[in-house]
């Protein structure tokens, strides 16, 4: 990871993930300045206040990992679903699946 890569943070609560970009990485290597709110303004991601963060919580790329929700349920995913869509259906199945165990 380097500086002006775009990354997707991963937050421990699962919550939905953000995106960023990294501004530095800091003297801990296992760890990277990131922005990640600039209100659309990527471009101008220097000018924001970075948030310390994991790189360990990071991964490469803005792309979205979609849940492939057919393994869990059966049913195939949606790609006409929105993302937060597919997350919440994810995470709404995985803590009722997590109470049957």
């Amino acid at each position: 990871m380097k500086k002006g890569d775009k990354v997707r943070y991963y937050p421990h609560n699962g919550a939905m993930p953000e995106k960023g970009i990294i501004k530095s990485i800091c003297d801990d290597p296992n760890y990277a300045f990131v922005v990640y709110n600039c209100g659309g303004e990527w471009s101008r991601y220097e000018d924001f206040t970075a948030c310390r963060t994991s790189i360990h919580d990071l991964k490469m790329s803005w792309e979205p990992d979609k849940p492939d929700l057919s393994d869990a349920n059966g049913r195939p995913y949606d790609p006409n679903q929105s993302e937060e869509g597919a997350w919440r259906a994810y995470h709404e199945e995985k803590a009722h699946l997590d109470k049957l165990i």
